[in-house]
C-alpha cells in the first residue's frame, strides 16, 4: 500500500503561511503605534554611571609629598539639567549684574542661577535605529592657581543631549583659609552653553585664593604644590553616547617652575642662546644633600671675563688709586658684574624672577619695559643687550638653596636660615655665594625674597653697621631703589612700594652681615633686599621688572658707582677714616653717633694679631680655620715671620692697610652695642673670637710688624705630639676636644674625666691626635676610677614648626658635630637637652636633663614643677630676642664650668635670665657687676648686674642644669657648646695613682710648692718649649677673647704633678681666678 503524503503536508504549508502573515501584520501595526507614541521625546537620563576617578600624574618627579584629597572635596559632576545633582552653578552672562565672583565665599547663589530647564532634542527614526557613541578629546591647556582661569569648549561631535561636566579628582570647592580645607565657594562653574551644546564656556576660579604665599591660619605655602598636576575636564552627554575630555594641567602661576624644570631650562638655555654672546652654567657648589648649586653668567665673551678677574680685579683691589686715576680720565677699561641672587627657596617667584631674567638676557636682543621718571611721566626704557655687555657681567645665582628649592623650604636641610649665615658661613651654601661674591665683587646684589605685602626695596633703617663707608653707598642705593620700584609697580597690579630707611623707624637694619645683600656692603657693593608681596604672577612682574630697572640703573651711572667702589677700596688700603662716614652713623634721635673709638684715636686697629700657639686658653684649631674664612671672604692675612713684641714666629697677622679692613674688623672687633633702638630684626654679635673660642688681639700700633709678614705657610692647626708617656691630660678648651673624646669612647678606648679636660693613654691619644688638633699635657699619673660611656642624647624640638616643616632642634646640629649619638626617642637617652618649649613635665625627672636658654626656661617655669624656679626677662612683650655677649663670674671649681675661665664671656639672644633658684640648686655663674656689657642689642640691660644665668641640682633624683643663655645660637657659637658638653659628661672626676714616672732633672726643671686643697704639693714643672722664652709684660700679652689672662699656662706646660708626702699623686686644677 502507498502512503498518500502530499495532501498532509499542503494543508501544514497552509498554516504555516497563515500564521507568518498574521504575526508579520500585527508586528507591523504595533510597531506603527509604537513609533506614533514616541516620535519625540525629552532625552533625560538620570542613571548615568558616575565617571571613573583617574589619579593626579605630578608634572614632575621631584620628591613632593601629595595631599591625599578627600572623597567628600571631589568635584561632582557639573550638569545643565537635573538641578538634584551637586552641581556647580550656571551663570547668565548675559546680565553681567547676575554675575558673583567666584572669589566671594560670602556669597550665595540661588538655584535659579545654578540650573536650567531641560533643553528639548529631537531624535530621528534612523538615530534610533542605529545608536553611536562619540567620543572627542581636545587639546590640553594649562591653568594656574592664582588667577581666575576661562576654559572653552568647542566640539565637533555635536552632542544631541545637554553634556555634564567634571573635573577628576579635583576639589569641589574652592579652599578655606580660615577653617583649612576645601569648604569655599564653587571650584569650577558652567558660565555658558551653545544651543547645539557644542560650545561651553567653564570658569575655575583661584584654587587657594590669589596669593600663594600665605601661612596663617592655615599654610597654604606648604599646600598648593601638592595639587598641582594633570586633571582631566570630562563631558558626558545625558544619552551617554558623547563623551568630550581635556587635560587641565594646574600651575601655580604662568611662569612657575619646579626644581627639575629650572634645571632643564637652564640646560635648553645654555644650548640655544643668542650667538653674540657668551652664555654659560657653572656649579658654584653642593648643598648639604648634594644637590648643586647653580649659576648662570651673561657676558660679551670670555675675554671679558678673563680681563675683569685678572687684570681689573686686582688693580681695584690692590691700587684702586690708580684705577681712580684711569677712571677720571676715561681710560678705565672695567667691567659692572651684577649679581642677581635667590636665598629663601619657598619665597616663589623669587628663583623664577632670577631664572627668568637669565633666559631674557641669554636669548634676547632689545629689551623694553615701561616705567616712570623721577616726575612721575610714564615713560618707556630700551636696553639694547649687546651694548649691556660691552659694559656689565651678568651672574645669575638661581638659588642659594637648592635643596629648599626640592622640598619647599625656607631653610636649609639642617632647619637652618640662610640669610642669618651669609656671615657665620657655617653651612656649605652659604659659603658657596660667599665665594662667588668675593670672587666678582660685584657692583650690585639684587637678592629677591618674599613676602612684604607693601613691595619692600632696601635700603635699611639705621643702625647702621660703622665697619662700612655708608656715605659712599647711600644716595645710590635710595636711588636705584626709586627706580626699582617705579618699574615694579608699573608692570604689576600693585600702586606702591615702600623703601625701609624712610617708611620704617628702626628694626630693617643692615648692621649685621648674616644677609645676603647686606654682606655685599661690607664688600663695597650696593646690596639690595627685594621683598615682593606675594605668591603669584604679578609678584613675578613687579619684581621682574624691578630688577631690571635695578641692571638699568648700574649701566646708566656706571662710572659714579665705580668711583665710589674704588673709594671704598682706597679708604680700606690708606686707613683712611673720614668724617663723612662717621656722619652717616645716626642714633635714635637722630644726631650723630659716629664710631665708637674706645679711647684710642682711630675706630680700625692698625693690625689683628691671632696667636696660634698652643694653650688652655685658646682654641687654635678654630683659630686655624679662620685662614680659609679670611681668604673666602676677600681678607689678606699673613704669617710673622720673626718673634716681635712678645709674639712669635708664624702666628697669624691681619693687615689692616687692606681693601676689605671692613669685613676683617667687623668679624674680629668686641662688636656694637646698639641697645639704644627700640627694634632690631636679627642678631648683631659677630666677635669670631669671642664666639669661637680662639684670641685675636687688636694692635693700635703703625708699622709695627713691618718687614716681618710673609704669606700663610700653616697647612693643619697645630697639636701636641705625643711623647714618651703614658697618659695625657687633654685641655676642655676646644670643639676638637670634645669631638676626639667621643670619637675615643665609640672605638672603645678608656676616656677619664678631670678638671679642664680628659684623659686618655697614650695609644688612644695617638689614635685621635690625627684628626684632632689638641692641646694635651702629657703626664706620668695613671687614672683610676669610672670611664666616659658613649652617651645617648635626646633633643627634641622643631625650630620650624610654625613654618609647617620638620628640622632637628638647634641644639641637635650641635651635638651631632661634637659627636654624640643623638637618639630620636626618651627611652632610647641616657641625657636630655632641651632648647626649646616642645615638651611636657612627662619627660622630666627620669634622666639628666639640661635646660638651655629663654624659650625653654620660660616652659619649664610655665610647668611649676620646680619649686622657687623663676625665669626672667626685661621685657615680657618683646624680650624673647634680646641679645648680648657679656662678662661673667663662674664658679671655677665646678666640672659643670670646665674649660672656661673665672671671669669669662657669656652670650644670649632669648633675652632671659634666672631670678628665682630653687631650694638645693647651686649658683655656677653670675653676670658681672658692672661693666659686663660687650655688646648686642638689649635694651635696659643695666639691671642685668649679679643675676644668675647657670644654676645646677636635682629633681626627683635626676641631675638637672640649667643656663639662661644660648650656646648653640646657628652653630656660630662654637666656643659655648662647651657649657652642653660638660653637663652632658657630668661631674664624676677621676683620681690619681703614681704611674711609672721619671722626675725630669735637667737644668730647665724646677720646683714649686703650693697648697692644694689643704695639702702642701711639690709639683715639678718644666718648661714647654724654648719658642717661649722668657716673660712678656702683662700689658703685650695676648688678651683672651674675653679679655683676660691665665699666668699659669703662659710659660710651663705641666709634665708630672708629685705629691711630696705619702707617695701619692694629685690632680692640680689648672684654672685660677683673675
Amino acid at each position: 500500500m502507498t502512503k498518500n503524503r502530499s495532501s498532509h503536508s499542503t494543508y501544514a504549508d497552509k498554516v504555516i503561511k497563515g500564521l507568518s502573515a498574521s504575526c508579520f501584520i500585527l508586528g507591523a501595526f504595533v510597531f506603527a503605534q509604537q513609533v506614533s507614541a514616541e516620535e519625540v521625546v525629552t532625552a533625560t537620563n538620570t542613571s548615568l554611571t558616575a565617571p571613573t576617578v583617574t589619579t593626579v600624574s605630578p608634572l614632575t618627579n621631584t620628591d613632593v609629598s601629595a595631599t591625599a584629597v578627600a572623597a567628600d572635596s571631589i568635584a561632582s559632576p557639573v550638569t545643565t539639567t537635573d538641578s538634584n545633582l551637586n552641581s556647580a552653578p550656571i551663570i547668565d552672562t548675559s546680565n553681567p549684574s547676575n554675575i558673583t565672583s567666584p572669589t566671594d565665599t560670602n556669597t550665595s547663589t540661588t538655584s535659579s542661577d545654578t540650573t536650567s530647564s531641560p533643553i528639548p532634542v529631537t531624535l530621528n527614526k534612523a538615530a534610533i535605529a542605529s545608536p553611536t557613541s562619540q567620543t572627542e578629546t581636545l587639546a590640553s591647556q594649562e591653568i594656574y592657581m592664582d588667577k581666575v582661569n576661562q576654559v572653552t569648549i568647542n566640539t565637533t561631535v555635536n552632542p544631541a543631549t545637554p553634556m555634564t561636566w567634571t573635573i577628576e579628582n579635583y576639589p569641589n570647592q574652592t579652599y578655606n583659609m580660615q577653617t583649612g580645607d576645601f569648604t569655599g565657594s564653587p571650584s569650577y562653574t558652567v558660565t555658558s552653553t551653545s544651543p547645539n551644546n557644542s560650545s561651553v564656556q567653564i570658569e575655575i576660579p583661584p584654587l587657594f585664593g590669589t596669593d600663594l604665599s600665605l601661612r596663617w591660619p592655615n599654610n597654604i605655602r606648604r599646600t598648593y604644590r601638592d595639587y598641582m598636576g594633570s586633571y582631566t575636564l570630562k563631558g558626558i552627554s545625558e544619552d551617554g553616547l558623547t563623551i568630550v575630555t581635556k587635560e587641565l594641567i594646574l600651575r601655580p602661576y604662568a611662569d612657575y617652575m619646579t626644581h627639575e624644570e629650572l634645571l632643564n631650562e637652564l640646560n635648553a638655555i645654555e644650548a640655544n642662546h643668542a650667538t653674540d654672546r657668551l652664555v654659560t652654567i657653572e656649579t658654584i657648589g653642593q648643598s648639604a644633600l648634594g644637590n648643586a648649586i647653580k649659576m648662570g653668567i651673561v657676558a660679551k665673551d670670555q675675554a671679558s671675563l678673563d680681563t675683569y678677574l685678572n687684570q681689573t680685579t686686582p688693580m681695584m683691589l690692590m691700587d684702586p688709586d690708580q684705577a681712580l686715576n684711569l677712571l677720571a680720565q676715561g681710560k678705565f677699561d672695567y667691567k659692572l658684574p651684577i649679581l642677581i641672587n635667590n636665598t629663601h627657596a619657598d619665597e616663589q617667584p623669587g628663583i623664577d624672577v632670577v631664572r627668568g631674567l637669565f633666559k631674557t638676557f641669554a636669548t634676547e636682543s632689545v629689551i623694553n619695559y615701561q616705567t616712570v621718571d623721577a616726575a612721575n611721566n610714564p615713560t618707556t626704557v630700551q636696553i639694547d643687550i649687546k651694548a649691556l655687555l660691552d659694559k656689565v657681567i651678568l651672574l645669575f645665582n638661581f638659588t642659594e638653596n637648592p635643596d629648599g628649592d626640592i622640598a619647599n623650604t625656607r631653610a636649609l636641610n639642617n632647619g637652618l636660615d640662610p640669610n642669618r649665615d651669609t656671615g657665620y658661613q657655617t653651612n656649605p651654601e652659604t659659603r658657596a655665594i660667599v665665594e662667588q661674591i668675593n670672587k666678582w665683587n660685584p657692583i650690585s646684589i639684587f637678592d629677591v625674597h618674599g613676602f612684604v605685602k607693601e613691595f619692600l626695596i632696601e635700603p635699611c633703617t639705621p643702625p647702621h653697621d660703622p665697619n662700612f663707608e655708608y656715605d659712599l653707598f647711600d644716595a645710590s642705593l635710595v636711588e636705584g631703589a626709586r627706580e626699582m620700584g617705579n618699574a615694579g609697580i608699573t608692570n604689576s597690579v600693585y600702586d606702591s612700594y615702600i623703601i625701609p630707611k624712610f617708611d620704617y623707624g628702626s628694626g630693617w637694619d643692615d648692621s649685621f652681615s648674616g644677609y645676603t645683600a647686606v654682606y655685599g656692603l661690607y664688600q663695597g657693593i650696593l646690596g639690595h633686599t627685594i621683598e615682593i608681596p606675594e605668591t603669584n604672577q604679578e609678584s613675578y612682574n613687579a619684581g621682574y621688572f624691578a630688577v631690571l630697572a635695578g641692571i638699568n640703573y648700574d649701566l646708566a651711572n656706571s662710572d659714579q658707582l665705580m668711583k665710589n667702589k674704588l673709594t671704598f677700596f682706597s679708604r680700606g688700603i690708606h686707613k683712611a677714616e673720614v668724617a663723612a662716614a662717621e656722619e652717616a652713623l645716626l642714633t635714635v634721635d637722630g644726631s650723630v653717633k659716629g664710631r665708637i673709638k674706645d679711647g684710642h684715636d682711630t675706630f680700625f686697629p692698625d693690625y689683628y694679631m691671632i696667636p696660634m700657639t698652643l694653650s688652655t686658653e685658646s682654641d687654635t684649631d678654630q683659630a686655624f680655620k679662620m685662614i680659609d674664612y679670611f681668604r673666602r671672604n676677600g681678607v689678606i692675612l699673613n704669617e710673622l715671620t720673626a718673634d716681635v713684641a712678645g709674639y712669635h714666629k708664624g702666628d697669624l697677622v691681619i693687615d689692616m692697610a687692606q681693601a676689605k679692613r671692613g669685613f676683617a674688623n667687623h668679624v674680629l672687633y668686641k662688636g656694637a652695642n646698639e641697645s639704644e633702638w627700640p627694634a632690631m630684626y636679627a642678631e648683631l654679635v659677630m666677635n669670631f673670637p669671642a664666639m669661637r673660642g680662639f684670641k685675636a688681639d687688636a694692635i693700635y700700633a703703625d708699622s709695627l710688624f713691618a718687614g716681618n709678614l710673609g704669606a700663610v705657610t700653616l697647612t693643619s692647626a697645630p697639636r701636641t705630639a705625643p711623647s714618651d708617656k703614658e697618659y695625657y691630660i687633654v685641655s676642655n678648651n676646644s670643639l676638637a676636644a670634645v669631638q676626639a673624646v667621643n670619637a675615643a669612647i665609640r672605638a672603645g678606648k678608656n676616656v677619664y674625666l678631670t678638671n679642664d679636660g680628659y684623659v686618655m693613654d697614650k695609644a688612644t691619644y695617638e689614635s685621635v691626635i690625627g684628626t684632632y688638633p689638641l692641646f694635651a699635657q702629657a703626664t706620668c699619673m695613671k687614672p683610676v676610677g669610672d670611664t666616659l660611656k658613649a652617651i645617648k642624647v635626646y633633643a627634641p624640638g622643631n625650630p620650624n614648626l610654625y613654618l609647617g616643616f620638620n628640622s632637628p632642634s638647634e641644639v641637635s646640629l650641635a651635638l651631632n658635630q661634637m659627636g654624640f649619638d643623638v637618639v630620636p626617642s626618651v627611652d632610647q637617652a641616657d641625657v636630655i637637652v632641651l632648647d626649646n618649649d616642645q615638651f611636657d613635665a612627662s619627660i622630666l625627672g627620669k634622666k639628666p636633663v639640661i635646660i638651655l636658654g629663654g624659650s625653654a626656661m620660660a616652659k619649664l617655669e610655665s610647668l611649676g614643677i620646680l619649686t622657687g624656679f623663676d625665669a626672667a626677662m626685661t621685657s615680657e612683650s618683646d624680650g624673647s630676642s634680646y641679645e648680648g655677649l657679656m662678662k661673667i663670674s663662674l664658679d671655677a671649681n665646678s666640672p659643670y664650668t670646665s674649660g672656661y675661665a673665672a671671669n669669662s664671656l657669656y652670650y644670649s639672644n632669648s633675652g632671659s635670665w634666672i631670678e628665682g633658684v630653687p631650694t638645693g640648686f647651686m649658683t655656677l655663674a653670675n653676670i658681672s657687676a658692672s661693666d659686663f656689657y660687650v655688646s648686642g642689642w638689649w635694651p635696659n640691660h643695666e639691671g642685668l648686674a649679679n643675676k644668675t644665668v647657670a644654676i645646677s641640682g636635682l629633681y626627683q633624683g635626676q641631675p638637672m642644669f640649667i643656663f639662661a643663655g644660648n650656646p648653640v645660637n646657628k652653630t656660630h657659637t662654637i666656643n659655648f657648646y662647651r657649657w652642653v658638653s660638660n653637663a652632658i659628661f657630668g661631674t664624676n672626676l677621676t683620681s690619681f695613682i703614681e704611674g711609672q714616672c721619671t722626675i725630669p732633672t735637667d737644668s730647665e726643671t724646677q720646683v714649686v710648692r703650693v697648697n692644694h686643697n689643704g695639702q702642701t704639693v711639690a709639683v715639678y714643672q718644666q718648661v714647654a718649649n724654648k719658642e717661649v722664652n722668657g716673660t712678656v709684660s702683662q700689658n703685650s700679652l695676648p688678651a683672651l677673647a674675653d679679655g683676660s689672662h691665665k699666668d699659669d699656662s703662659k710659660l710651663f706646660w705641666v709634665t708630672g704633678l708629685l705629691v711630696a708626702s705619702g707617695g701619692l699623686f694629685a690632680a692640680l686644677k689648672r684654672r685660677e681666678e683673675d
